[in-house]
């Protein structure tokens, strides 16, 4: 072979190296693109993603604060329920204190009246037993 024709041959072969190479200059220039819109999509994804977070955090932050209410709600109303609690015992002490007085009044006024039902019956008795004697008295002396 001569060198004409393997300088031909070589020409060849880098022109056919050329179209590969600009092959897959153009196969990486189709990548490229793909990776921009690939790029691109994930943005918009980014973009939803970000703007979902937002309202998700929006929505965390006003069931949490509707939860602070409740909490706040029920604290509230245990409060009043505890104030409330404490006037109806209040209230049942004071009946019961008064029961208990009135109990110990009659339980007094029973012992007054015992000792002095106690104190008639010992001077009906004993009036009792001077008109008996008077009568027996009487009695003898109209059979004398």
């Amino acid at each position: 072979m001569e060198l004409s024709e393997l300088k031909t041959e070589m020409e060849q072969r880098f022109e056919q190296m050329e179209q590969r190479f600009e092959q897959m200059e153009q196969r990486f220039d189709q990548v490229d693109r793909r990776f921009e819109q690939v790029d691109r999509r994930f943005e918009q994804v980014d973009r939803r993603f970000d703007e979902s977070m937002r309202l998700v955090s929006l929505e965390f932050d006003k069931t949490r604060l509707r939860f602070e209410n409740v909490i706040a709600l029920i604290f509230s109303e245990g409060e009043r329920t505890r104030r409330h609690f404490d006037i109806v015992a209040e209230g049942m002490k004071s009946e019961r204190n008064l029961a208990i007085d009135k109990a110990l009044a009659v339980d007094e006024r029973t012992g007054r009246l015992t000792a002095a039902n106690a104190a008639d019956h010992v001077e009906f008795s004993s009036r009792l037993d001077d008109h008996e004697h008077r009568l027996a008295d009487l009695e003898r002396k109209e059979h004398e």
